[in-house]
């Protein structure tokens, strides 16, 4: 060797865009302010009739700007991707927003870990104008991600940095998927054999607005659904796939029902979650279940277990109303109604612990006495043992993170 550093590689920056002009120079902005800097923009124009491309002109050359007929996010970055020049790839929202070191830290990731085609990182929240919202997504997921990938998509495509081989080998997304195109991405090329390295940090910030939370959910459940469908399709037969498979529709079922009952529609949300229960019903005995859901009734940028605790006033009474509707339907199979009561044991439980996080001891005691009075030969012991924890770690001042102390089930 004669000690010459390796050139830095070319990394390619493709950023989707349609009718996004009022958030397209803050996504542009971010991208040009990365620490590192070997980097090519490419802005592909979806068919916007707005001030996209004025909104993109102080940026001058710094920005190749593409223009195409609307046919979708997919087919958006595909364009972007034939036109790319670089050996990395990676994806930006133009509502969303990178912090400088984005780049940097997952190239760094990539050269250390070898066979890895991608490396993603934590994704935080913002609203309209730039506020911080307290929702964090942290994964740290490594290697072979194929199991995690489907038992839920845990990170977003656009906080990845992925090898220009991928896309050679698992080819480019589909572009007739309307939704979930990303994490279909994502799922074939951890099927083509690709690893994934997770960077333990915020690294990118998704923008919550008006726009962005206008989603048709029945669609959404479709295109996922399709996506799934696809990936279980591809698996080899093993015991191990199998069961992996029932638990992944589990998953999308209940994630869906939470999802569908935050929007109102609660006949479609019970529905679906008894779709999910009636796959494996011992969830109903995860405290980890009723905790998801207190999170997952708050809406999108707030779904923490610090949002829930500070809102239990108003999740925990919806959220009981649900589990009680939903536990006295007389429809449900025998294997749900035989766990009726231990799993309104495991809901009191759970809202005990959130209380007890929340240091407001007299409502968590109270809780627990429910929990106990529902079911008297229950987990007594392991319950005080749960709350003698949240206890002493509250009083420590350490983190809300309640899915340590309670068994957290389906995700």
């Amino acid at each position: 060797m004669d000690g010459r550093r390796e050139p830095d590689p070319l990394i390619s920056v493709i950023i989707p865009t349609y009718n996004y002009g009022r958030f397209i120079a803050d996504a542009v902005e971010s991208a040009c302010a990365q620490t590192y800097t070997h980097t090519e923009l490419i802005v592909v124009d979806d068919g916007s009739t707005d001030d996209t491309k004025a909104r993109l002109a102080p940026f001058g050359a710094r920005v190749r700007y593409l223009y195409q007929s609307n046919a979708g996010t997919a087919a958006a970055r595909n364009t972007g991707i034939r036109a790319a020049r670089g050996a990395y790839l990676a994806f930006l929202d133009a509502d969303d927003v990178w912090l400088p070191r984005k780049l940097e830290r997952q190239l760094d990731a990539l050269r250390r870990g070898e066979g890895a085609g991608g490396a993603y990182g934590w994704c935080g929240f913002i609203d309209e104008r730039g506020g911080v919202l307290p929702q964090v997504i942290r994964s740290a997921h490594d290697g072979s991600v194929l199991e995690a990938l489907l038992l839920g998509h845990f990170f977003y495509f656009d906080t990845s940095l992925v090898r220009r081989e991928c896309f050679e080998r698992a080819g480019l997304m589909d572009a007739t998927l309307k939704n979930f195109e990303d994490w279909d991405m994502a799922l074939r090329i951890a099927q083509a054999g690709y690893e994934f390295v997770a960077v333990p940090e915020v690294l990118v910030r998704k923008r919550v607005h008006a726009h962005s939370m206008t989603h048709n959910r029945q669609r959404l459940t479709h295109y996922e659904r399709c996506v799934l469908d696809r990936a279980v399709k591809a698996l080899p037969p093993e015991k191990k796939w199998r069961d992996i498979t029932t638990a992944a529709y589990r998953r999308y079922f209940i994630s869906n029902a939470i999802m569908h009952l935050r929007d109102h529609n609660r006949r479609e949300g019970l529905a679906l979650l008894a779709a999910g229960v009636s796959l494996q019903p011992q969830v109903l005995t995860y405290p980890g279940l009723y905790l998801r859901l207190l999170e997952g009734l708050l809406p999108w940028g707030y779904q923490s277990p610090e949002a829930a605790i500070d809102r239990l006033n108003s999740t925990a009474p919806e959220a009981m109303r649900l589990v009680r509707q939903f536990l006295s339907s007389p429809e449900h199979p025998p294997a749900i109604r035989r766990r009726r009561r231990l799993a309104w044991s495991n809901c009191m439980l759970a809202f005990a612990i959130a209380h007890a996080r929340a240091r407001r001891w007299s409502n968590a005691a109270g809780f627990l006495i429910k929990a106990v009075a529902a079911q008297p030969m229950g987990p007594v012991v392991a319950a005080l043992a749960k709350l003698r924890h949240a206890w002493s770690t509250s009083r420590r001042g350490r983190d809300h993170g309640w899915h340590r102390v309670a068994r957290a089930g389906p995700q």
